[in-house]
């Protein structure tokens, strides 16, 4: 499969990807399966290929994963509905990058109370590491920024309070 992918024969990867899958229905072969899709122009399979991995048993995040990757696609291609359904129940999971995919998501639509829950939630969930509310709040000229700012300044207090460091970041 992998020669075939470095020589650009996208069908011959596809067809052996496909058959790969049948023994091993990992997203490690849906991915580069689906990959294989796209660059045949043949965005039916590859969503078609997304939804039967979606219907495997998964016990990780991988599911939601893919179903990142499908929402990514469509909103990259202006097609906010479409991508909702996949970002919505891939935020389920609570994961951080889902949050903030379905937030993207819902930006898109214009549904800004329900994009600023997803980036809020994300950051209050994920303290020490996402500033994601607050810059999106900047990016997008709406939300509570007076919180967003007030958040990641207290949670950039306690990190930098944790290793004894003194820093005042100029942006907040």
């Amino acid at each position: 499969c992998r020669r075939y992918w470095r020589q650009d024969k996208y069908a011959d990867a596809a067809r052996c990807l496909a058959s790969a899958v049948k023994s091993l229905p990992e997203y490690n072969i849906y991915e580069p399966l689906a990959r294989a899709w796209l660059k045949q122009n043949n965005e039916q399979q590859w969503q078609k290929t997304w939804d039967e991995y979606l219907r495997q048993e998964d016990f990780g995040l991988s599911q939601e994963r893919a179903r990142v990757n499908v929402a990514e696609y469509f909103m990259r291609h202006g097609r906010w509905n479409d991508a909702l359904p996949y970002a919505e129940t891939a935020a389920a999971s609570g994961a951080q990058w889902a949050l903030e995919c379905a937030g993207d998501c819902f930006t898109g639509l214009g549904r800004y109370d329900q994009a600023e829950a997803c980036f809020r939630g994300a950051a209050e969930r994920y303290v020490a590491s996402s500033p994601s509310w607050y810059f999106w709040c900047l990016r997008t000229g709406r939300g509570d920024i007076q919180a967003a700012r007030t958040f990641v300044r207290r949670a950039l207090a306690n990190r930098f309070a944790a290793v004894n460091i003194t820093y005042k970041l100029p942006f907040l």
